[in-house]
């Protein structure tokens, strides 16, 4: 599905990610904020984790920031028999 997709603004800057979509009555998305992904990757013991200060796609247009993240995003789509 998408989980783990991000949730961008305008800027290129990453909001969250998608976690979970509720069933189709419920007409729910959910996702994990950045400040509660940054809060757990500060209390990992060791991390060799180099995260940038800005986003490289914060000064593209919408257009080209969606055809950028295009290469990165899969959709994964199972069917019952």
């Amino acid at each position: 599905g998408q989980s783990g997709s991000p949730i961008m603004d305008s800027k290129g800057n990453v909001l969250g990610l998608l976690t979970a979509i509720g069933a189709a009555s419920e007409e729910k998305t959910y996702a994990v904020s950045t400040n509660a992904i940054m809060s757990l990757l500060h209390k990992l013991p060791e991390r060799n984790l180099k995260l940038p200060k800005y986003a490289k796609i914060a000064y593209m247009s919408r257009e080209q920031q969606i055809a950028k993240m295009e290469d990165y995003t899969i959709a994964v789509k199972v069917y019952k028999k």
